[in-house]
């Protein structure tokens, strides 16, 4: 099979202070295919799937921390078949299945010999370090759905919440991809001894609340619309609060429920300070392979689901990203079919 040469993809070309008005500026165009080095492989999308920080690093702030040369195509989260492998690849063979987060960090601001993002065209270049073979009960549309948010989760769990069996942890944002992911990694693969979350009444695609969404995936859920969480559990003393949503104010209400010496973590507010005897963790998720097959495992084994909100197709790639922007409106992951 011979590798193509041009290939259709979404360029950004600009940031913008208001995101709205950068993924509005987005346009499907034709473009060369990426070139392949040795420790990299070229695939064949099959699914992406949408981030927030596919919109976020449309956004000045964003490009100060992870300047990206524009225009450049968004998008971290893929699925696909590998058609081309670099000379030093040897864990992978054309033809082989995979999913990846191709990476903020790994791929964005000096020093990458590998395009940034990537995700949201025909075909992108991976990194063989950072993939993972996609087991064949998991189908690619899921495979696209998993990598980035549920690494964050896991990191944000595990690496920097520390937590422990028996320890009980509340998520901000339990219909969130990060907050479901959240939930069930808590509940079914960390041995949390409670699990809590925020949601509301709003519907799910599926036509459920947001609230029985969540307690389906096993959480304990508060209402935010109708109750306040650290009145609800004030003195609790959780071990680990997971933000997943990035209201300023939260922080600030986090010693009412926390255990002295307790952990806040926070995917979406990296300003963030405690305000009393706790820990603030800001996460932005690292790439780590290993990670992602451990996810990948425990999604086989039945241990977690993959939510996804939605499918497009690629000529809907900007309205997806709007979506993601209005947050409330999305439960679990948009995924792109190419």
């Amino acid at each position: 099979m011979s590798t193509p040469t041009t290939m259709k993809g979404w360029f950004a070309y600009e940031a913008t202070a208001d995101p709205t008005a950068a993924v509005s500026g987005m346009k499907w165009v034709d473009m060369p295919v990426p070139a392949c080095g040795p420790k990299q492989m070229l695939v064949k999308t099959t699914y992406a799937a949408i981030n927030p920080i596919d919109w976020k690093m449309l956004m000045p702030v964003y490009q100060e921390m992870f300047p990206c040369t524009f225009p450049y195509v968004p998008g971290f989260d893929a699925s696909g078949v590998v058609i081309a492998v670099g000379a030093e690849v040897t864990k992978f063979s054309l033809g082989d299945e995979i999913c990846v987060d191709l990476g903020v960090k790994e791929t964005c601001g000096p020093g990458h010999d590998v395009p940034a993002g990537g995700a949201f065209a025909e075909y992108f270049v991976t990194q063989e370090e950072l993939t993972s073979k996609k087991p064949p009960s998991i189908s690619f549309e899921h495979a696209a759905a998993l990598p980035l948010a549920g690494m964050t989760s896991l990191q944000a769990l595990v690496d920097q919440g520390s937590l422990q069996p028996g320890q009980k942890v509340l998520v901000l944002g339990g219909s969130s991809a990060t907050g479901t992911y959240a939930i069930q990694l808590a509940k079914n693969c960390l041995g949390a001894s409670e699990t809590w979350t925020t949601a509301s009444s709003n519907l799910t695609p599926a036509g459920s609340t947001k609230i029985d969404f969540c307690k389906a995936l096993g959480a304990e859920v508060i209402d935010y619309k109708r109750a306040n969480w650290w009145e609800v559990l004030a003195g609790k003393d959780f071990d680990l609060i997971y933000d997943c949503v990035g209201t300023p104010t939260d922080v600030a209400e986090a010693s009412k429920v926390l255990k002295k010496g307790g952990i806040f973590v926070t995917i979406a507010n990296f300003a963030a300070v405690a305000s009393g005897d706790f820990t603030v963790k800001p996460l932005l998720v690292s790439s780590v392979a290993a990670d992602c097959d451990k996810l990948l495992a425990w999604a086989v084994q039945g241990k977690i689901t993959i939510p996804v909100d939605s499918v497009i197709g690629v000529e809907a790639v900007k309205d997806g990203l709007l979506k993601s922007i209005k947050m409330s409106d999305v439960s679990g992951k948009v995924v792109v079919k190419f």
